[in-house]
């Protein structure tokens, strides 16, 4: 019986192991909000993480900002994610799906969704980038809307 109760632990410990790991837990952001040109609210929930990223072969500890859209909205781009220190929006790879939802909690699966292609960059895009207007400011971020973001914004 001690003997199940100690294997059983081990595995325990070994797969809490694992998800501290591979799985980061975003942090939910309540200094910020989402709004359209008229001040009303876009229905979207912001997060925040710590990514260590390797930038002109240093090593570089970078805070992101990720705003996941309602799930109501048919909006590809989601989630959409902010570089603030380097002025860059992008699109998380493999988007959505790379997350678990648990209530107000996120879950963030494995590190290939540190990876995003820039929204700004028409490379990734047949057409035009969606995002062709972004400024940065102290405490504000602004920038153009785009497909299912329009749908969400009322003009």
């Amino acid at each position: 019986m001690k003997r199940t109760i100690l294997i059983i632990s081990f595995i325990f410990l070994l797969v809490i192991l694992c998800c501290v790991q591979y799985f980061t837990i975003l942090k939910p952001e309540d200094t910020f909000s989402l709004t359209d040109s008229n001040g009303k609210s876009i229905p979207a929930k912001i997060y925040s993480r710590i990514v260590e990223s390797n930038i002109d072969n240093k090593k570089e500890i970078v805070y992101q900002i990720l705003i996941f859209f309602d799930e109501k909205e048919n909006n590809k781009f989601n989630p959409i994610l902010f570089i603030p220190k380097y002025k860059m929006i992008g699109i998380v790879e493999g988007g959505k799906d790379e997350f678990i939802f648990f209530g107000n909690k996120v879950l963030q699966k494995s590190r290939t969704s540190n990876k995003f292609n820039l929204l700004t960059n028409s490379t990734f895009f047949d057409n035009a980038p969606p995002i062709f207007s972004i400024v940065f400011e102290e405490k504000k971020i602004t920038f153009n809307s785009f497909e299912g973001l329009k749908s969400m914004v009322k003009v």
